[in-house]
């Protein structure tokens, strides 16, 4: 099925070809999942004190009075796909432009000059490689299906004065063994990561910070998944965020029947139960609603859903669930009918006296 409610069950024949667009990226992605897709998940930042080790580019000069700053940096790699990939792995790291270096790490090792001149660690690729959770020392082995590795932590450091607004670095995977260049571009396609050094990036920022980067204007349409892309890790991307498009940016839903939903996109809301609550119940009457009540929110969206209803039937709709005082419920309002701006009543019920004593 295609389209929107709009479109009825036999879209109009004038919008075959804007409703097959729609659908062409999705359904590569899904022929592209079918094999394994190893990829970039998560990262961690923690700035370096002035107690590292701050050289690493073949000068030999070391701590914090050089003028220089830093960050550890922890990349967090899985495989989406839904095979096992045909080779092992690693990650290999560049740091292009000369201005940002890699300080040597023993469980990330050189792998080779990138261009020609003498070697620094701004030439040398830093490597690691991938294993899975069931790695045994004698029988290393790859990601498998929907298994994730943490890699060591890696230090860059680059001067303060001059810094550029982004650190590029230039992320290859890499088959260890032999498997052809066109293979190894639809698994793990290459990828360039700008952090931004600001330091409220560098200090405080989590997994919404990440956002794919401005396409040139001269590009046109969805590139392929498996095409090269450049990912931004930034504050600036999570403030770009509108509140309640994300679990881990929802909006913030009362106890009173006047919250309001905007109908036209998708939202979050978060409704933290005040002391005694046993049960939440939220409840609206407008034509066209979905709604799904979470337990809780995970880097890859909501989880555990507690709850259901629509006003497919009927106009009114109530969904009532177990509740905690302290433990948010993730509201969860779906603009597939497009049912325009409404009201929704958050209320809670208190537990009897043996219901709280057995709690405690």
């Amino acid at each position: 099925e295609v389209g929107s409610s709009r479109d009825g069950f036999w879209p109009s024949p004038a919008r075959i070809g804007t409703l097959s667009a729609a659908t062409l990226w999705p359904a590569l992605t899904f022929a592209h999942r079918a094999a394994a897709v190893l990829q970039l998940h998560s990262l961690q930042l923690q700035p370096l004190p002035p107690s590292d080790e701050m050289g690493g580019d073949g000068t030999g000069e070391a701590g914090a009075g050089n003028g220089r700053t830093g960050v550890w940096l922890q990349l967090n790699v899985h495989n989406a796909g839904l095979a096992d990939p045909p080779a092992r792995w690693r990650l290999c790291v560049q740091a292009p432009g000369g201005w940002a270096h890699m300080l040597p790490a023993a469980e990330w090792r050189s792998g080779g000059e990138v261009e020609q001149g003498p070697v620094n660690a701004s030439q040398l690729r830093r490597c690691a490689e991938l294993f899975g959770r069931r790695r045994r020392p004698r029988q290393l082995r790859g990601l498998a299906r929907g298994e994730a590795w943490r890699l060591p932590p890696l230090g860059i450091v680059w001067q303060r004065t001059g810094a550029k607004p982004w650190l590029r670095l230039a992320l290859s995977f890499e088959p260890v063994g032999d498997l052809s260049a066109a293979a190894a571009a639809l698994i793990a396609p290459p990828r360039l990561l700008e952090v931004a050094t600001d330091r409220k990036t560098l200090s405080v920022c989590d997994d919404l910070c990440f956002c794919a980067a401005p396409r040139p204007a001269e590009s046109s349409g969805a590139a392929a998944p498996w095409a090269a892309s450049t990912v931004q890790y930034a504050r600036s991307c999570r403030a770009a965020r509108p509140e309640g498009s994300e679990c881990g940016k929802p909006a913030v839903a009362q106890r009173s029947p006047a919250n309001r939903a905007s109908g036209t996109a998708n939202q979050f809301f978060a409704y933290t139960p005040s002391r005694g609550a046993a049960r939440c119940t939220v409840s609206a009457s407008h034509l066209g609603l979905v709604l799904v009540v979470y337990r809780s929110c995970g880097r890859l969206g909501p989880q555990q859903p507690v709850g259901f209803g629509n006003t497919e039937r009927r106009r009114t709709l109530r969904v009532s669930v177990p509740c905690e005082s302290g433990q948010p419920l993730f509201i969860y309002w779906s603009a597939e009918y497009a049912p325009g701006s409404f009201l929704f009543a958050v209320s809670e019920e208190p537990g009897s006296s043996a219901h709280r004593h057995r709690a405690l």
